[in-house]
């Protein structure tokens, strides 16, 4: 219990003297995403999970290791908001998470009606509710007898990140990492043909956004465990990443749509799903370490 005390007392002394986004897990506090990566490949080996896994439908999963992360934004960061606290999330379990959105033919093996204004296969799925996206989780889940689900809104920024403090993750630069309303010309794009950021994942910032399981509600605490959201039944559900119709400063890795009702539907919404690392049979695991 003190050792532990020790490790997260470090850490904040840590968070108030440099800008770098740390990772605190079995005394290793990594800097940065040369070392976030570094420490992906050891929990990979030494749990004999795959860096990537590749499910039914061609829906290809990256690992994100468990740990404690530094999420939110501090207080010089252009378009920064008060919503945005910097705090620690420990997270117990590792996790997989898609790699893409949810493309629109990945959606229409599970459902015949697609709902996206702009159609394309390889393009994300587009105008669906909160409902809609865990039907789909539910759905997936009793097809491949495995449980499926949506992010938690922590789990989504500490993969949007991959080990960086910066406002975009990856290069740092939004034009190389997503589609967003400078560059976008008013419409979804198939995914995949950006950047991808430290973990292997595509589209963090821009193209849809993207509905994470939380309830909406404010950060509450300083060193969260695994939080699941707000308890309270406001209505509204937690949207991530901007979309192709949003500025910079909203997709940003730590911006936060809070106001999202249930049953809110629009072109600019999609998601993508997750699931636990454990949760995977060995048996079930078909791709090799990358």
């Amino acid at each position: 219990m003190k050792q532990f005390l020790l490790i997260i007392i470090v850490g904040f002394i840590f968070c108030s003297c440099t800008t770098s986004f740390i990772i605190i897990e079995d005394n290793l506090i990594i800097k940065n995403s040369k070392e976030a990566l570094a420490k992906l490949k050891l929990i990979s080996e030494n749990t004999n999970r795959p860096i990537t896994y590749e499910a039914t439908f061609g829906i290809k999963f990256k690992l994100i290791p468990s740990g404690t992360y530094k999420i939110g934004s501090p207080e010089a960061e252009p378009g920064r908001q008060k919503k945005e606290r910097p705090h620690l999330v420990t997270i117990t379990k590792s996790f997989y998470i898609s790699a893409t959105e949810i493309t629109q033919e990945q959606w229409s093996k599970i459902y015949l009606e697609n709902p996206s204004k702009f159609k394309g296969l390889k393009l994300p799925v587009d105008h669906v509710t909160y409902g809609d996206s865990v039907k789909y989780c539910r759905r997936l889940s009793k097809h491949q007898e495995l449980p499926f689900r949506l992010p938690t809104e922590s789990e989504w920024e500490i993969a949007c990140r991959g080990g960086s403090s910066n406002s975009f993750s990856g290069t740092g630069k939004i034009a190389d990492m997503g589609w967003y309303n400078k560059n976008s010309n008013k419409s979804t794009h198939t995914v995949a043909q950006k950047k991808p950021n430290t973990f292997g994942l595509y589209d963090m910032h821009g193209n849809v956004w993207e509905w994470c399981s939380d309830i909406s509600g404010e950060y509450n605490g300083y060193h969260l465990i695994d939080p699941k959201g707000a308890k309270n039944q406001s209505g509204n559900h937690v949207r991530r990443g901007g979309s192709y119709q949003t500025s910079s400063t909203i997709c940003r890795s730590a911006y936060r749509n809070l106001y999202a009702p249930l049953v809110y539907r629009h072109r600019n919404t999609g998601f993508r799903i997750a699931i636990y690392a454990d949760q995977i049979p060995r048996t079930a695991i078909k791709t090799k370490n990358k």
